[in-house]
């Protein structure tokens, strides 16, 4: 999770996004760890893993962008990539 996080960041800085992690295991604590290293991020428990149609669910229904995008944490984002992806959502959505 950090890497991803991290790398989004890099990837991306000209994008203005919000960031949610919808948590299936929040005993683990990445509630702390994102409060600390990552406190732009929308921390999101989930009370039970319900999978990742609900996780996914949870995520668009607590979004305010006008855009959603869901990845997984083991997706890395290549830099330019998603301001590419918002031109081309403006022009053809």
């Amino acid at each position: 999770m950090r890497q991803t996080l991290r790398g989004l960041r890099r990837a991306a800085p000209t994008v203005a996004c919000e960031v949610l992690v919808i948590d299936n295991n929040p005993g683990a604590g990445m509630g702390d760890i994102l409060k600390e290293e990552f406190p732009w991020v929308r921390h999101l428990p989930q009370e039970e893993n319900r999978g990742s149609g609900a996780s996914m669910k949870r995520g668009i229904q607590a979004s305010t962008g006008r855009y959603v995008l869901i990845f997984n944490p083991d997706i890395v984002v290549q830099p330019g990539a998603l301001e590419e992806l918002t031109r081309f959502m403006d022009e053809n959505g």
